[in-house]
């Protein structure tokens, strides 16, 4: 006897949102695996850290303030993720009318990246797609 199962579209959706644990945004960074090739102190020391951990959140603000303190940690080795373009524009339309605190938040932290450049960056997508069918990092929250 042979049994179909179908899922409904709906069904897809849910599982496809079910990646970033039911929240908009979704920040992780850090050492992503061992340090392979020639032998380097300073890399090996690097690779060898523990990852920090993943923060996931409804808030662009505290998305991006989590994003610092990694970006801070983890020198261009951090990103903000989400699944949705509205979300990423969300988060980008934040760091621009909120500007005064965005850049309180670069200032507490040793980003790696121009401050002018992140908002830049975030006033350009704040309406412009950068997100298609699945989560992806968020321009310019992303790894370097």
């Amino acid at each position: 006897m042979k049994i179909s199962v179908l899922a409904t579209t709906d069904e897809f959706e849910e599982y496809e949102y079910s990646l970033m644990n039911g929240y908009k945004y979704w920040v992780t960074g850090g050492p992503s695996g061992d340090y392979m090739g020639d032998y380097d102190e300073d890399l090996a020391a690097y690779y060898s850290q523990p990852s920090a951990k993943d923060t996931r959140t409804n808030s662009p603000e505290e998305a991006v303030f989590a994003w610092f303190k990694l970006e801070s940690m983890y020198p261009m080795d951090a990103a903000i993720y989400t699944n949705r373009d509205a979300y990423a524009r969300e988060l980008c339309q934040w760091a621009v009318d909120n500007e005064a605190t965005f850049r309180k938040m670069y200032n507490r932290v040793d980003c790696h990246y121009d401050y002018e450049y992140l908002l830049r960056g975030a006033m350009e997508y704040a309406n412009k797609t950068q997100i298609r069918e699945y989560e992806d990092q968020i321009f310019p929250f992303c790894y370097g």
